[in-house]
Formats: structure tokens, sequence, C-alpha cells
């Protein structure tokens, strides 16, 4: 009995199990998503119609996990890398993961498996096709993607732009307060300036006075007549340059105002408004006192041009003067000199001492007046010369001069010493007489020495030539250093050292006439320098 209800359990229990399994394989077939029951033995035992819609698939084509494994993921690489995850993740841990397989068809499609164990090492695998879903998200991540792109360019030109705007607003202010700096500056200036200045619209309305203007008028006459506030006048100044200054014209002149009778430099000139209009900006310059100057001048050139014909008339009688000491006082002398001679020769043996002494005086002194003569007409000379500029060898012209004077004053006891002499653009005939009378006196002062030494050399000193004649003679103290270039200054008589002291005076004059300076340094019994400069070329 026992033994029939154990039976008839068992029974009942294998139906109740029977039942389940096939609502359970019921459900399979009809859910939503593919599903493949997998034995111990890895064989495949169940595969729904989903699985098939999804792979292509049927139970026969895949009838273990091998043959799945091999058709569904034909790379070895990517087989091996999917059969790794199931042993790790999968199985183990029961989590889902996402393969792309190739199906049947040999489309590709991402598909999500979902293993459960059955128990007994049974397993049922569940998979959902995500193709489109992947398909779809990539779409949106790249949407996404794009739109934060977006976003960030956006941004970064916004944050450009509000940079821009922040630098246009720094920039824009910096403006206005350099605007307003240089309206206060011109402010300033045009009312520091000595301008009576004042802008006017074309029916001569008066739109702006500064305060020398308003000074000068006495009132501020904005908003009145320019003619009337300018020159007291009742209508249109007959000089009014409107019509030329509204063209575009910039119009200078001079006027008289009646108003007050002073001389005006007046400027007219167009100015162009914001709102399209154009005013008349006019600047008032008193010059009164230029024009009186002016006047005078003019008779100060009147006083001039007769100064000038007296100094003609003065002139003409120098030459006739000059004239008259070259012929009319000249001849006494030569007759003079020429009787005193024949006195010597003829009656030299008749005259006692005492008579030869006085003719002797007698000619020096004729001598020294002709010398005289001809320097004071050299001197002359040179201030009515004309100049002949000319490229010089300095060096050669002293040569010449020097062999001139050691023919003059033969003997062993000078020494010249040249050192080097640049050459200048010069009238070679002027300097050459200057370098003449400094050598000629070096001679003179230093005959006392044994031996007169004299050194000539220059050098260049900015645009000039300068030059020296060096000596070793009597020198002179350094407070006569400028009175020895002056017409008939000499520091010694003329018993002691001949000369009718016009020598320097004609180096100064050359000098000068060539833009050039002289100067002395020197010492008593120290010798004497000489240095004169004029331009290299």
């Amino acid at each position: 009995m026992d033994q029939l209800e154990n039976v008839t359990r068992q029974r009942t229990l294998g139906d109740r199990l029977k039942r389940q399994r096939d609502v359970f394989l019921s459900v399979l077939r009809k859910a939503p998503y593919g599903a493949v029951i997998i034995g111990k033995n890895g064989k495949y035992t169940f595969i729904n119609k989903e699985f098939t819609r999804i792979t292509g698939y049927t139970l026969k084509d895949v009838p273990d996990g091998t043959t799945w494994f091999r058709k569904a993921y034909p790379s070895k690489a990517y087989r091996m890398k999917v059969i790794e995850a199931w042993k790790n993740d999968l199985a183990l841990k029961g989590v889902k993961q996402t393969f792309t397989i190739k199906c049947k068809d040999r489309k590709q499609k991402d598909v999500e498996f979902r293993p459960t164990p059955l128990g007994k090492g049974n397993w049922i695998v569940m998979l959902s096709d995500i193709t489109e879903r992947k398909r779809v998200e990539k779409a949106l991540q790249h949407a996404r993607q794009e739109l934060e792109e977006r976003v960030r360019e956006r941004t970064a030109e916004l944050n450009d732009m509000n940079r821009a705007l922040q630098t246009e607003i720094a920039e824009r202010k910096e403006f206005e307060a350099s605007l307003r700096e240089r309206e206060l500056q011109l402010s300033a200036i045009i009312e520091a300036t000595d301008l009576n200045i004042y802008i006017c619209s074309q029916d001569y309305t008066v739109e702006f006075m500064n305060e020398k203007l308003i000074r000068r008028t006495g009132y501020d006459g904005t908003g009145m007549p320019c003619y009337q506030v300018i020159h007291d006048r009742t209508s249109v100044c007959p000089w009014c340059v409107n019509t030329r200054v509204f063209k575009g014209e910039t119009v200078r002149w001079e006027i008289q105002s009646p108003k007050d009778e002073h001389w005006y430099y007046v400027v007219n000139t167009p100015i162009y408004n914001a709102d399209g209009t154009v005013s008349k900006y006019a600047m008032l310059l008193d010059i009164t006192a230029r024009k009186e100057t002016e006047e005078k001048i003019g008779k100060l050139n009147e006083e001039l041009k007769q100064r000038v014909a007296e100094l003609n008339f003065a002139n003409k009688e120098l030459e006739a003067f000059s004239y008259s000491i070259s012929h009319d006082l000249a001849t006494p002398l030569v007759a003079i000199e020429g009787f005193s001679n024949m006195l010597i020769k003829r009656y030299s043996e008749k005259l006692d001492e005492k008579g030869l002494r006085l003719l002797g005086t007698i000619a020096r002194s004729t001598q020294q007046m002709k010398d005289l003569i001809d320097d004071l007409l050299a001197f002359s000379h040179l201030g009515r010369q004309k100049m002949r500029l000319s490229e010089t060898n300095m060096s050669r012209l002293v040569a010449e001069v020097c062999e001139q004077l050691r023919s003059i004053h033969p003997g062993g006891g000078l020494e010249i010493i040249m050192k080097d002499i640049p050459g200048a653009k010069c009238d070679r005939a002027m300097i050459r007489q200057v370098f003449a009378n400094l050598i000629g006196n070096a001679i003179k002062y230093g005959r006392k020495q044994h031996t007169v030494v004299i050194e000539i050399g220059g050098e260049r000193s900015g645009r000039d030539n300068v030059y020296y004649v060096k000596d070793n003679g009597i020198g002179f103290a350094m407070e006569d250093a400028k009175r020895i270039f002056e017409v008939f200054e000499r520091l010694h008589c003329s018993d002691e050292f001949e000369g009718t002291g016009i020598g320097l005076s004609i180096v100064k004059r050359v000098v000068e006439r060539h833009g050039g300076r002289v100067w002395a340094q020197s010492g008593v019994e120290e010798g004497a320098t000489f240095y004169f400069s004029i331009p290299a070329g």
C-alpha cells in the first residue's frame, strides 16, 4: 500500500514537473527575447524562435557551444576574447555583456547576452538584439559630442566676444577719457593762446567765443551776428569770406578792424559738425605791434639805403685817398730817397759824421714811410678784394714761402721744421700772405737767438683746420695777446725791430674773411706760437 502511494506520489510529481517544464518552454517559445538552454555537456537543448529570428541559426545549425562560437565569432582573436569573457564574467558572475555576432545571413549584429544558471550544470542564456539601440546610442553619442563641441565652440565664441566686448569697452572708456583730456587740453590751449577765436554758423550767428575775444569785445556775443560782435558793424562786412569758407576753402588775410583800429591776421577755415552742418572757425591774431615794427623797419631800411649811399660815397673817397697815398704821397718820398742817395754818393766826403748820420736817418725814415704806405694799401685792398677759393696744398705753399724767406734772410742760423700741414679750400694768395707774415715775424723776433728755430704744422679739428707757427724768439706777455692783432699796435720800438705794426692785422683780416679766427700763446723770452683756423673745405 505504501509502495503504491509512493509510486502514485512520484507520478504526480513527475506530471507536475512536466507541466511546469511545458509551461516554461511555452513561455520561452513566446518570449520577446532570444533564449537558448545549454546542458551541462555544452549541448544546446532548446532554441526559441526569437533566437532564430535574431541570429538566423536554428538548433540544427548550432547544436552545441563549440559550433555556436565558431559560426557566431569567425574571427579567432575575437572568439577567444568572447570565450574568455564567458569564463570570467558571464558564467561565473552572471553579468550581462554585449558582443558583436555574425548571423547566418552574414550580417553583423550587436547582441546582449544574459546567462542564468538552471541548476545541475544547466544554463539558460537570454539574448536581445540591441543593434538598433547601439546605433541610436552611437548616433546619440555622436550627436551629444557634436552638441558638446558646438557648445564649446559657441562658448569659446561667446568668451571671445565677451573679451572683445570688454576690450572694446575698455578702449572706449580709454578713448572717452583721452577725448575728455584732449577737450580739456584744447580748451586750455584755446584759452592760453594769443588768438581771438570764435565760431559762427552760415547765417553769421556766433556759436562760440574764447575768453580772450570776450575780454576784447567786453561781452559774450554768443547768438549775435559776428560782424556786430567783432567789428561793431550793423551789416555783413564787405571783406567777408564766408561764401568761400563754407565751400571748403581756408582763407587767410590781414585786416584793420574798425572796432579798435588794430591790425589782425585772420584765418577762416570750415569745421564739419557731427550733425552734418558746417561752421566757420575764425582765428584773429593781433599784429598791430608787428605792423608798427614793419613800419619802423621800413623807415630804418630807408635810412639804411641812405647810409649805404653815404658809405659808397665814402668808399669812393677812400679809393681816391688810397690813390692819393700811392701816387701823391709816394712821389715826394721817392724824390726824398733819391736826393738823399745823391747827397751820400756825391757829397759824403764833404759832410762830417753828423751830416752823414742825419742823411742815414732820412733814408731809413723814408723807407719806413714807403713800407707803411705799402702796408696800408695792402690792408685797405684786402677788404675789397674778391676771394678766389680753390683746393690748396698747404705743405707746398708753406715750402714756397720758406724758400722765399730763406733767400731774403741768408745764413746758417735758421732752422725750419715742417710738420703735417693739411690742405684746405681757400684763397691761395691771401693764405700765402698769412704764412709769409707769421713766418717773417718769427724770423724777425728770433734773430737774437744763435739759431732761429721755427716749427710749422696743422691738424683737423671738427669742420676746421687749425694751423700754427711756433718760434723760439723773445715772445710777449699774454695780456698783450689781443692788441697785437690791431692796426699799428707794436710791442717793441722800430729801432729795435723794424716794421709798421700792420702785418698781424692783415693776418687777422684774411683769416676772418675765410670764416676763421686767429690767436696766440706766448711768454716773455719763451717764444711764441700763433694759431689760425679756417674751414677745411
